[in-house]
């Protein structure tokens, strides 16, 4: 082989080389999309976001425990369990006689206990009379200005000392006279009624002659017309955080506010291990709900209003924080994004994107 030959292949290959170094590496496309592939993709619009969680829930008639204001002794209960009632309805009775009895002598202790009073106050008010006495002498017999001192401190003492006891004194009297006028308050109300038409589903065991108390409860009763809706159990503290309570029964949409909160039923619940929950009143038209209806409750809170938002599952996540790919020309063009309030559907998009941008939503 000439020499001419054998150097050929070295030429050509310096010749390549040169060739490469000549060129100017472009950079990669963001994310291009394969030709003939349809992009899923959403535009930035302006609408309210806000946080919610997700509640089972379902419909059970409305029940109400009832009990006498104050207590007093029992007459009669008037209903079992089981009985349908009418608003109004007379369900147990108190013991007026019971009543008047304790109020004959509650009056005549507060009547002991002011006759008592008015013998300590004058006791005190001749201690008072006393070292005023002993002071004006001191005075008068030009004692040494130590012992005059010390003898006005003891009238000062004396009739603070009255004061003190005329405060105490007034304190027991109104004590007393509460008393008085709660079971007078009871003796009007001796009877307990039913606040709305509806079904007895517990009645108490006591009878005649036995003590209730105003915790005690005498009579729980169902509606047939009004509903709550009952969840599993959410802390008070979870649900001192949401600003509103919405649920899906059937067709409809409806505002649920929190049904009153007995705080001893609660706790013997928990002493007997019993399972919790929770119990919402439901605001509105009722009558296309009938107990045992499934309902979706919607726990809302952290409501943001007419701020820039984008689909959830267009924005992506990563350690220096979160990037959506925004779309151009059929070019998926890889966007930071600082977020805010988010959940399923929607999220917030504080800065890094504009109203009719277009992104790509994942599939």
């Amino acid at each position: 082989m000439s020499q001419k030959k054998r150097c050929l292949p070295l030429v050509m290959a310096v010749c390549l080389l040169l060739a490469s170094c000549g060129e100017t590496k472009e950079a990669a496309p963001a994310l291009l999309t394969p030709v003939g592939v349809a992009l899923d993709t959403a535009l930035v619009t302006r609408g309210n976001v806000e946080e919610i969680t997700f509640v089972e829930g379902a419909v059970s008639p409305a029940s109400m425990p009832l009990s006498f204001t104050g207590g007093g002794v029992l007459k009669e209960v008037l209903v079992v369990v089981g009985d349908t009632v009418s608003e109004g309805q007379v369900l147990a009775t108190l013991d007026q006689d019971a009543i008047d009895s304790q109020i004959s002598d509650l009056r005549y202790a507060l009547s002991v206990l002011q006759e008592s009073q008015k013998q300590a106050e004058e006791i005190q008010e001749l201690a008072i009379e006393e070292a005023s006495l002993q002071l004006q002498k001191l005075r008068e017999s030009n004692a040494d200005s130590l012992s005059i001192s010390l003898a006005e401190v003891e009238v000062e003492r004396q009739q603070a000392s009255l004061g003190q006891l005329e405060d105490q004194n007034a304190l027991a009297v109104d004590r007393m006279n509460h008393q008085i006028s709660t079971l007078t308050s009871q003796k009007e109300n001796e009877n307990l009624t039913a606040p709305f038409s509806g079904r007895v589903v517990y009645a108490t065991e006591k009878g005649a002659g036995d003590s209730v108390t105003g915790s005690d409860t005498v009579v729980i009763l169902v509606s047939e017309e009004e509903f709550t809706v009952t969840t599993s159990y959410i802390s008070i503290t979870d649900l001192r955080q949401v600003e509103s309570i919405e649920a899906t029964i059937g067709k409809n949409r409806y505002i649920l506010t929190e049904a009153p909160f007995d705080q001893s039923e609660y706790l013997s619940k928990v002493l007997a291990g019993a399972s919790l929950s929770t119990e919402f009143l439901i605001e509105g038209d009722t009558s296309s709900i009938k107990a045992g209806d499934y309902a979706g409750v919607y726990l809302i809170q952290n409501r943001a209003e007419d701020v820039l938002m984008v689909p959830t599952n267009s924005v992506y996540r990563e350690s220096g924080g979160y990037y959506v790919y925004r779309v151009e020309g059929g070019t998926r063009i890889k966007t930071s994004v600082s977020v805010g309030v988010s959940n399923d559907a929607f999220t917030e998009i504080e800065s890094g994107l504009s109203e009719g941008d277009e992104v790509y939503v994942k599939g």
